[in-house]
């Protein structure tokens, strides 16, 4: 996997954007956030699962999960930790993913938000994704997405 890093500084907050290779700690980091669709040995052992982390001296701070495909991503989760957020961090990984998808001949870049989740729909919006109101659908508990 090649390792790609973005250095960024806003608020006075340094911390650094990267690929990891998937581990226990990007597991549990977002499932205390959601409540995962696959289990841990599913999360290893995908190779079409990629991770994104933001650190701040070495800190977690932030995780997303995106899954390429047949020139494809779709960014399943992504979790800032609360203490971190407002600081652009999402938005920061978000556009590390989109560089990413630019220089691998990737195509689409699809992801699915609860249509309560202002933050995250914002924060798509802002780095130019477009909403697609023709694939409406439900999440299981029958919130639309």
């Amino acid at each position: 996997m090649k390792t790609f890093n973005q250095f960024v500084n806003e608020s006075n907050t340094n911390f650094v954007i990267s690929f990891e290779n998937k581990s226990i700690e990007h597991y549990n980091f977002l499932n205390k956030f959601f409540t995962m669709t696959f289990d841990l040995q599913q999360f290893l052992n995908n190779d079409k699962i990629y991770i994104v982390v933001a650190k701040e001296n070495n800190k977690l701070i932030g995780v997303s999960l995106f899954r390429m495909d047949n020139n494809k991503i779709h960014m399943n989760y992504t979790v800032i930790d609360p203490i971190y957020r407002n600081k652009g961090i999402n938005k920061k990984i978000k556009q590390f993913i989109i560089n990413f998808a630019k220089n691998n001949n990737v195509i689409l870049i699809t992801a699915n938000v609860r249509k309560s989740n202002d933050y995250s729909i914002k924060s798509f919006l802002s780095c130019g994704f477009l909403i697609n109101d023709k694939a409406i659908s439900k999440y299981p508990d029958g919130e639309e997405k």
